[in-house]
């Protein structure tokens, strides 16, 4: 038999019993393997629809009245109306339906601070000058005005800043620096307080508000001759003013001029009969004529509604 013809038929042989066996047979006490099934991606959870929610309430106007917009009413020139008639409060109530249909009119904003600054609504007056301001940031007034307002409630701070701002957008005004000066003052900062009131001395050299402020800085600071001139110079400018000449006879005491200071306080009493801080150093000098003594408590007065109180005397 030919060799070579019986190895071929072995092999063919062998290679079918190979395929008829499975690769992994399973042993005979051994249980087959159970199938693991993949896991299928677990589903994507929807977010839940929501429904929609009332509108956003438009933000509240502190100064604007609402009203019903379907009036045939032009509540500005009603404003005016009642204004002419003696009737502020309707004017203002007016004015302010009038800034409910156009909350950006400047007319409509500077007839609010007008009538409410008449009526001593300030804060009312704040609000308004303050959105006249932004509305045209050029202008220096309405900044002053805010100022002025803010000092007389007290407001130090921000009547700086409204002050600050006024110079900033107009460098040659002088009531810009009287405001601000006025502000540094009540905040107790003299030296920057000085400076200010000589700015307005030199941008207007007839502004006697401004030379009495001057000299009142200068008598809290001490500064008792430099008080004199320009208080000296405020009595020239405001002859009929009672405050300037009493403040003179404070600066002229001080220096020793005790004659003369007894005729200022004397002019400010004629000037204001009932103007009691000029009237108490008028009583004490007259008891330093009369005794030789004197009590140490000078009434000096800013020239505003809240005065500062009196000031301990200087002298031996």
């Amino acid at each position: 038999m030919n060799t070579r013809f019986v190895a071929v038929v072995c092999f063919a042989a062998l290679a079918a019993c190979q395929k008829e066996t499975p690769s992994n047979p399973v042993k005979k006490d051994e249980a087959p393997r159970a199938s693991v099934a993949v896991p299928a991606p677990a589903a994507v959870a929807e977010a839940p629809t929501l429904l929609p929610g009332p509108p956003a309430a438009p933000p509240t106007d502190s100064l604007a009245l609402p009203h019903d917009p379907s009036e045939p009413v032009n509540h500005l020139n009603r404003s005016r109306e009642l204004a002419e008639a003696g009737d502020r409060s309707g004017a203002l109530v007016e004015a302010r339906r009038a800034l409910f249909d156009d909350p950006k009119d400047p007319e409509v904003l500077a007839t609010i601070a007008q009538l409410a600054e008449r009526l001593g609504k300030k804060e009312i007056a704040v609000l308004a000058l303050e959105r006249v301001a932004r509305l045209d940031e050029e202008d220096a007034t309405p900044l002053e005005r805010m100022a002025r307002l803010l000092l007389s409630l007290k407001r130090y701070d921000e009547a700086l800043k409204a002050g600050r701002e006024a110079i900033v957008r107009d460098p040659v005004d002088p009531d810009a620096y009287q405001v601000t000066g006025r502000a540094l003052l009540a905040r107790g900062e003299l030296t920057p307080a000085i400076q200010m009131f000589e700015q307005v001395t030199e941008l207007s050299a007839n502004h006697g508000h401004a030379w009495n402020n001057l000299g009142y800085a200068c008598l809290l600071a001490n500064e008792d001759q430099a008080a004199v001139d320009a208080l000296t110079r405020a009595a020239e400018l405001l002859p009929g003013v009672a405050y300037v000449q009493n403040n003179l006879g404070i600066a002229l005491e001080r220096t020793g001029r005790l004659d003369e200071a007894m005729r200022a306080f004397t002019v400010a009493t004629e000037l204001s009969p009932k103007y009691v801080k000029a009237k108490l150093n008028l009583q004490r000098l007259e008891q330093l004529a009369s005794t030789g003594e004197m009590p140490d408590q000078q009434e000096l007065d800013d020239g505003s509604a809240d005065a500062s109180p009196g000031i301990k005397s200087t002298l031996p």
